[in-house]
Formats: structure tokens, C-alpha cells, sequence
């Protein structure tokens, strides 16, 4: 009998390698939620971020529902860890009232998103002391390079005080919580766990809603709805990339991201990258293509074993270094 809400367990010889597909997923988010962030950029002045933020998961949670409408499968709010689910929802709505908080603290913008993306740091301490995933030393150091190649290109101004420097870290915690959070609820449908996201956004910022409420223009309007739109295509991503791959791998990839973000800005102004800029976006290059040479490594044996092992025998796959696990976690 399948329990409900956990994905079917499959013969090991049927799942093909998993921590490059990863990867891929984790990659496509982090230069889809770029161009959330430029989207989004073009409603900020106009209108507050609860106001923008709650159209956003409202968005979300009407394409979730017509495309679980168009798939007819069970409701999408039944699941079997409520708790976790409405956890990981406020921590999602945290990420941007936080940043909101540290900018009217007197942080900078570009302090604000340095303090996020300690983010995948944070996350593998979490990986390490909660989740029990045991990480090889590349993980560790693509997330110090990553972190160092985000302060090349963010150039952060020193805080002004303590205190606005404390919740652009908080922000970073919330969003690695997020990720945790998200390998931990991976045997619930991805559907699931997006619908949560999108109603906890929602009922978290609705009581505030009618104190900022501007009525948007047409194309404003059109604004709005391309920002959820592609919030929920992007955090499919992130659902699929964290399914396939251990936290430690995949928050790593994320730094790709701010890449993505400081060229588009730079693009956009039409700006040549400094010296400076340019090293952090070579860093952020070269963590991408080791993570991925890395995973495909790693997937090889798993690949071969697959390709050659007799329906139902068991699977044991070995390296020049020795067994290879295909998850690093112990506990799910």
C-alpha cells in the first residue's frame, strides 16, 4: 500500500543519476529568479513590497491550482506534515519584508542582498547539523568562494550600525531555513508544497493588504501577473533541483544567480564589469563548472551500474574512492 503524499518507491536499476539533473534544475532557477527580480523591479516606487508580494502568491496560487485542475490529481492541500509546510511559507514571505526591514534600518541595497546570500553557507550547517547530510570538502568551498565572489560584485557599503546588520543575516537564515525545509518535504507532491507556499504567503500579508493597496494600471497589472507567473515556474525548479540533489549541492549552484543579476544590471545601465566585478563573476563561473564535472563524476557510477545490473539485483556502486551513496542523508 502507498502512503499518501510520499512519491512511489521505484526498483534502483529504473532511477537514472540524479545529482547532475540537480544541478540543471538549480541552475535554471537561479537565472529564472533573476528575471523575477528584474520584473519586480519595475513595480518597486510605485508600490509597497506587501502589496507586491501578496499579488505575487496570489498569481502563484491561481497557475498552481489550473495546472493541478488540468492534471486531476488529489487536492493539493492535503498533506502529511502541516506544521513544516506552514513554517517553510513564512519563511519564504520573510525573504522580502526582511530586505524591506534592513533597507529602512539604513543598509544599503547591496548590503541587504550580501546578507541573503550567506544563504547557501547557512545552509550547509543546517544540511550538516539537521538534514544529517554529509558533505564532500567541494561543497564547503564553492559556498565560501561563492560568498566572497558576491561581495566582489555587491561591493556592500559598511552597515551604519549593528543592528542593520543583523537582519539582512536573519534574511539569509530565513532563506536557507527555505531550503532545508524544502529537502525535507521532498516525498510530498511538488504541488504540494507549492500551494502551501503560495496561501501562507497570501494569508500572511492579506491583513495588510488594504492599508497599501494602489489599484494598478493595465499594465501594471500585466506586471503583477508575470512576477507570479514566473515566481511559480521558478520555484518548481527549485522544488525539482532539491528533489534530485542534497542541499549541499545544490546551495552551492545558487550563487549563479547574483551572476545572472549583476550582468543583467550591468546590461541594463550599460556599464562595463570593474576588475573587481569581473573576478567575482569568473569565481561564480568556476563553482558552476566544478559543481557540475563533480556531479557528473558521481552520477558515472551510478549510470554504468544501472545500465548493467540485472532487474532486482542490488545495487552496489563503487568509485576509485570507494562506495558511492546515491544520497548523502541519512534521515529524509
Amino acid at each position: 500500500m502507498k502512503s499518501a503524499g510520499r512519491m512511489p518507491i521505484r526498483d534502483l536499476r529504473q532511477r537514472p543519476p540524479e545529482l547532475a539533473s540537480g544541478l540543471r534544475f538549480a541552475f535554471a532557477f537561479a537565472v529564472l529568479w533573476a528575471l523575477l527580480e528584474l520584473i519586480a523591479s519595475r513595480l518597486q516606487g510605485g508600490y509597497d513590497v506587501l502589496q507586491i508580494e501578496g499579488c505575487r502568491f496570489a498569481v502563484q496560487l491561481a497557475s498552481m491550482l489550473a495546472v493541478q485542475r488540468w492534471r486531476r490529481d488529489a487536492p493539493p492541500w492535503r498533506t502529511g506534515r502541516p506544521l513544516a509546510q506552514g513554517v517553510r511559507a513564512l519563511l519564504m514571505l520573510a525573504i522580502p519584508l526582511s530586505f524591506g526591514v534592513a533597507v529602512l534600518q539604513g543598509a544599503s541595497p547591496h548590503l541587504a542582498m550580501t546578507g541573503l546570500w550567506v544563504a547557501p553557507v547557512f545552509a550547509l550547517l543546517l544540511a550538516r547539523g539537521w538534514l544529517r547530510s554529509k558533505a564532500p570538502l567541494l561543497p564547503w568551498i564553492a559556498a565560501a568562494a561563492g560568498l566572497c565572489a558576491t561581495v566582489a560584485m555587491l561591493e556592500p557599503a559598511r552597515p551604519p550600525t549593528l543592528q542593520a546588520s543583523v537582519v539582512p543575516l536573519l534574511m539569509g537564515l530565513a532563506f536557507a531555513g527555505y531550503l532545508a525545509l524544502t529537502r525535507s518535504l521532498r516525498h510530498e507532491p511538488a504541488m504540494t508544497n507549492l500551494f502551501w507556499v503560495g496561501l501562507g504567503g497570501l494569508v500572511g500579508v492579506l491583513p495588510f493588504l488594504p492599508g497599501v493597496w494602489v489599484t494598478p494600471t493595465l499594465h501594471d497589472a500585466l506586471v503583477f501577473a508575470a512576477l507570479g507567473v514566473v515566481g511559480f515556474a521558478a520555484l518548481w525548479l527549485l522544488e525539482q533541483a532539491l528533489r534530485r540533489a542534497p542541499l549541499p549541492w545544490i546551495a552551492p549552484a545558487l550563487y549563479v544567480h547574483v551572476a545572472c543579476l549583476t550582468m543583467v544590471s550591468l546590461a541594463v545601465r550599460g556599464h562595463l564589469p570593474s576588475l573587481r566585478i569581473a573576478l567575482g563573476l569568473l569565481m561564480v563561473g568556476g563553482i558552476a563548472l566544478a559543481l557540475w564535472r563533480a556531479a557528473v563524476a558521481r552520477d558515472l557510477p551510478a549510470q554504468q551500474a544501472s545500465t548493467s545490473a540485472p532487474i532486482g539485483a542490488p545495487m552496489r556502486l563503487e568509485s576509485a574512492t570507494g562506495p558511492v551513496p546515491l544520497d548523502d542523508e541519512t534521515r529524509p
